[in-house]
Protein backbone atom coordinates (compact mmCIF):
# COMPACT_ATOMS: atom_id res chain seq x y z
CA UNK A 1 0.00 0.00 0.00
CA UNK A 2 2.98 1.99 0.57
CA UNK A 3 3.84 1.88 -2.68
CA UNK A 4 0.97 2.44 -4.70
CA UNK A 5 0.29 5.29 -2.59
CA UNK A 6 2.82 6.92 -5.02
CA UNK A 7 2.52 5.01 -7.70
CA UNK A 8 0.97 6.67 -11.01
CA UNK A 9 1.19 3.13 -13.19
CA UNK A 10 0.94 0.10 -12.64
CA UNK A 11 1.98 -2.98 -15.35
CA UNK A 12 2.22 -6.50 -14.74
CA UNK A 13 3.63 -9.01 -17.19
CA UNK A 14 2.29 -12.47 -17.30
CA UNK A 15 5.00 -14.16 -17.06
CA UNK A 16 5.61 -13.38 -12.83
CA UNK A 17 2.02 -15.34 -12.52
CA UNK A 18 3.55 -18.31 -14.44
CA UNK A 19 6.85 -18.52 -12.43
CA UNK A 20 4.77 -20.07 -9.12
CA UNK A 21 2.37 -19.35 -6.90
CA UNK A 22 4.50 -17.16 -4.31
CA UNK A 23 4.98 -14.93 -7.47
CA UNK A 24 1.07 -15.11 -8.52
CA UNK A 25 0.06 -13.95 -5.00
CA UNK A 26 2.52 -10.92 -4.90
CA UNK A 27 1.07 -9.87 -8.72
CA UNK A 28 -2.65 -10.36 -7.33
CA UNK A 29 -1.81 -8.69 -3.85
CA UNK A 30 0.25 -5.63 -6.31
CA UNK A 31 -3.05 -5.77 -8.41
CA UNK A 32 -5.52 -5.01 -5.39
CA UNK A 33 -3.31 -2.64 -3.96
CA UNK A 34 -3.21 -0.70 -6.96
CA UNK A 35 -7.33 -1.13 -7.58
CA UNK A 36 -7.57 0.45 -3.60
CA UNK A 37 -5.41 3.77 -4.41
CA UNK A 38 -6.75 4.51 -8.03
CA UNK A 39 -3.84 3.32 -9.70
CA UNK A 40 -4.34 2.28 -13.56
CA UNK A 41 -3.27 -1.13 -14.26
CA UNK A 42 -1.53 -2.69 -17.45
CA UNK A 43 -0.92 -5.91 -18.14
CA UNK A 44 0.44 -8.38 -20.59
CA UNK A 45 -0.73 -11.09 -20.74
CA UNK A 46 1.27 -13.22 -22.93
CA UNK A 47 1.54 -15.76 -20.30
CA UNK A 48 4.45 -18.21 -21.75
CA UNK A 49 2.66 -22.00 -21.64
CA UNK A 50 6.19 -23.64 -20.74
CA UNK A 51 6.41 -21.90 -17.07
CA UNK A 52 3.45 -23.31 -15.93
CA UNK A 53 5.40 -25.95 -14.12
CA UNK A 54 3.96 -25.60 -10.32
CA UNK A 55 0.60 -27.02 -10.92
CA UNK A 56 -1.88 -24.21 -11.69
CA UNK A 57 -3.22 -23.58 -14.97
CA UNK A 58 -2.80 -20.17 -16.43
CA UNK A 59 -7.17 -20.30 -16.73
CA UNK A 60 -7.43 -20.43 -12.44
CA UNK A 61 -5.38 -17.48 -12.20
CA UNK A 62 -5.10 -15.02 -15.12
CA UNK A 63 -9.06 -14.44 -15.37
CA UNK A 64 -8.68 -12.58 -11.67
CA UNK A 65 -5.35 -10.40 -12.43
CA UNK A 66 -7.13 -9.38 -16.42
CA UNK A 67 -10.60 -8.34 -14.70
CA UNK A 68 -9.13 -6.04 -12.50
CA UNK A 69 -6.78 -4.75 -15.07
CA UNK A 70 -7.60 -1.82 -17.11
CA UNK A 71 -5.40 -2.27 -20.06
CA UNK A 72 -4.34 -5.95 -21.37
CA UNK A 73 -1.73 -6.51 -24.31
CA UNK A 74 -2.13 -9.68 -25.77
CA UNK A 75 -1.27 -11.03 -28.85
CA UNK A 76 -2.86 -14.02 -31.16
Amino acid sequence: DEIMQQACWLHWSGITPALSQGTADVCLQAIESARKHHVPISGDINYRRNLWQYGKQPTEIMPALISMSDMVVGGI
